[in-house]
């Protein structure tokens, strides 16, 4: 008994692969498949419809795919770019906030940073590449400053 269950099993698992459709052919030789039926002027015959798998009952490997190399990852950083204060750096960041806020000049600040720290100069002048800011003496114990920049707008000297 068991036996032909397994047996009639497997055959409805064979047979579910397979279907049987209506081939329907009208007067002007037009034809259609149909899974209901066909209309009442056309030519009906059943028909057969499998589907089997490409090359047999197994599927078929193409190709073998290969395994991804696999890649070692950098550890360090890279650095892609950096900010610079087109003065070569002299000053680090916190050095050149303690001069501003110390009314200080120091080789390195840009023409911005001396600015900052003494205000705007009373006067300018121009000689080749250099531009000098002159700062006048705002009290008797104050001095007279003049502060140099280079062709790039960095103090070269105080």
């Amino acid at each position: 008994m068991k036996k032909l269950l397994v047996l009639g099993l497997l055959l409805g698992c064979t047979s579910a692969q397979a279907a049987t459709v209506y081939r329907c052919e009208d007067a002007s030789g037009h034809l259609t498949f149909s899974a209901s039926g066909c209309a009442s002027d056309s030519d009906s015959r059943l028909q057969r419809a499998d589907n089997p798998r490409p090359g047999g009952a197994k599927p078929t490997l193409m190709a073998k795919p290969k395994a991804a190399p696999r890649k070692e990852v950098a550890r360090t950083p890279t650095v892609v770019a950096a900010k610079t204060d087109g003065c070569g750096d002299l000053l680090s960041a916190s050095a050149r906030r303690q001069a501003i806020i110390r009314g200080q000049v120091k080789v390195g600040m840009s023409r911005a940073d001396v600015e900052s720290a003494l205000g705007p100069p009373q006067r300018i002048s121009q000689l080749d590449a250099l531009t000098r800011y002159h700062y006048e003496a705002r009290q008797r114990k104050d001095r007279t400053r003049l502060v140099t920049f280079d062709e790039h707008g960095c103090v070269r000297r105080r």
